[in-house]
């Protein structure tokens, strides 16, 4: 009984964290080729537009996010992509991403070879929550990553990438929200706070980590009641 009862609440913990996600707008980015400082505007290898950034569903991806991205090449033909990005480790200097690419809108059918492992330094981390436009920096966290697949995937290939920037132009609550869920999500709401904490004071709040444990007490409470009664 108690196992069921375990069980229920961490299937209502799930689905409260599946529900929460960014859904657009869509948010345009460079992204900065090597060979030059990052973010250098003379660099610019791909334009692109993130239009919704959502964890899995199930326990056994807890760590990962799909996203979905248009990809805006030459004489204005577009790509669609879908990407998971499998959070391999969030360490008190650094987080490090690996990135597949996917051939579903669910990111459940993706290629067997990551095409990025990357790092980003966690003073990096704060400079983006502090400015939302500014220069996401990311390093090749492997010198044995396996081969990609081609094709997409090479829009998140680190071996030819070294940085990201969302444009000026986009609304920056909309590229607030993509941050705090992403870094949250894939890492945690504390080790997301003790980030911030560490340039403190911040303006930034951590209202869905409480929510999400109101509504998991609320859930309990109504259970226990219920095998009370």
């Amino acid at each position: 009984m108690f196992k069921s009862i375990a069980h229920t609440v961490l299937a209502l913990a799930m689905l409260v964290t599946a529900e929460a996600s960014y859904d657009g707008p869509g948010i345009k980015y460079n992204i900065y080729g090597k060979g030059l400082a990052p973010c250098n505007e003379s660099n610019i290898a791909y334009i692109g537009e993130t239009t919704k950034l959502f964890a899995f569903e199930t326990e056994f991806e807890e760590d990962a996010l799909c996203e979905h991205d248009i990809i805006y090449g030459p004489n204005g033909t577009t790509i669609t992509a879908y990407t998971k990005l499998q959070r391999i480790e969030c360490k008190s200097d650094v987080m490090e991403v690996e990135a597949y690419n996917c051939f579903d809108d669910a990111c459940m059918n993706c290629s067997s070879s990551m095409e990025m492992d990357a790092f980003v330094t966690t003073g990096n981390i704060q400079a983006v929550l502090e400015d939302p436009f500014g220069c996401f920096e990311m390093s090749n966290a492997t010198e044995n990553r396996t081969a990609f697949d081609g094709g997409i995937s090479d829009f998140f290939n680190i071996d030819t990438m070294s940085a990201q920037r969302f444009l000026t132009s986009g609304d920056k609550n909309d590229i607030e929200e993509y941050w705090n869920y992403f870094f949250g999500t894939s890492c945690g709401d504390e080790w997301l706070a003790r980030v911030k904490a560490s340039n403190a004071p911040s303006k930034f709040g951590n209202h869905g980590s409480q929510i999400l444990v109101s509504v998991l007490a609320a859930v309990a409470m109504a259970v226990a009641v219920a095998v009370v009664a």
